[in-house]
């Protein structure tokens, strides 16, 4: 009788066989690569965003504005071609400074404002309400870009707050009181929002036929595709197409202050210095941008 056969001893090692070292190195290295790439995308997506812009047609007060949020002081200033930037003061500008740009209005530079979208926490679009009456097309033509770029950042982009500034409102009304000035604020609110609102919705409606919308505005500087932008659309309470309606776009909340800036004279003298001095006394108590101030 033969004898049983004495089993063969079959290795681990056989069995599983392991990668070769260069394949474990580099599979290794691309997890490392994976959970560093998902930590820096985590905290970037939670970095708290510190950027206020001041965007809106040349001459609209944007500068002066500027100065006195960053520096409390508005002097007589020109029309800029480059950003002007500056860390404004507030309560906690210790532990999360806001930075605050300016953004020039001329037609071909006034994109650059796209470029400070990531970290912006709100944008304010300036507008002249002494003379929104004669320019609201070109006004209106600014604002449609903001819109524009406002609903085309993606999904996993929160938008900034938008706040339209209704700007020079004490020039609406020439009576000198401080009461007077103040109460001309309301005013330069409902004119600018109502011009505004019928404005964009001719550029709505000229998109809608296949118009292009470059026509429009007074400015001659457009990109290719102005014609092809949106960003207009309003969905009325059933849920239906509306008209341009501030309190119905489709892509948020539309904010509207409205004030004035007391300009410095190179004398050092103050507009306000014309008036007596029970007014100017009267006036010098007002912050004609108390409502923008409460809103950043």
């Amino acid at each position: 009788m033969d004898p049983a056969p004495t089993p063969e001893a079959v290795s681990l090692a056989s069995t599983f066989k392991l990668p070769p070292p260069n394949l474990l190195t580099g599979s290794v290295l691309a997890a490392l690569l994976a959970v560093i790439v998902y930590i820096l995308s985590q905290k970037r997506a939670t970095t708290k965003k510190s950027t206020v812009l001041l965007v809106g047609p040349s001459d609209s007060g944007k500068t002066a504005i500027f100065s006195s949020l960053a520096y409390s002081s508005a002097r007589p200033t020109h029309t800029s071609l480059q950003p002007n930037v500056a860390l404004m003061p507030s309560e906690d500008s210790a532990s999360n400074p806001t930075t605050i740009i300016d953004i020039p209005g001329h037609p071909r530079i006034r994109s650059q404002f796209t470029t400070y979208l990531q970290e912006t926490k709100t944008i304010v679009f300036v507008v002249d309400a002494s003379n929104i009456t004669r320019n609201g097309s070109m006004v209106a033509e600014h604002l449609h870009l903001i819109l524009h770029s406002m609903t085309s950042l993606p999904p996993s982009q929160k938008a900034p707050k938008l706040v339209i500034h209704a700007h020079k409102a004490d020039l609406l009304n020439r009576l000198p009181s401080a009461a007077a000035r103040f109460n001309a604020t309301s005013l330069a609110r409902e004119r600018v929002k109502t011009i505004l609102e019928r404005e964009l919705e001719r550029r709505r409606q000229s998109s809608i036929k296949g118009v292009g919308v470059e026509g429009l505005g007074s400015e001659n500087a457009h990109s290719a595709d102005d014609g092809l932008m949106g960003g207009l659309d309003c969905t009325n309470q059933a849920g239906g197409i509306s008209s341009f309606k501030f309190d119905a776009w489709d892509g948020g909340e539309v904010f509207f202050t409205s004030g004035w800036v007391d300009v410095q004279r190179e004398d050092g003298m103050h507009e306000a210095s014309e008036k007596n001095d029970a007014e100017n006394s009267e006036l010098a108590r007002l912050d004609g941008l108390a409502s923008l101030k409460d809103m950043l």
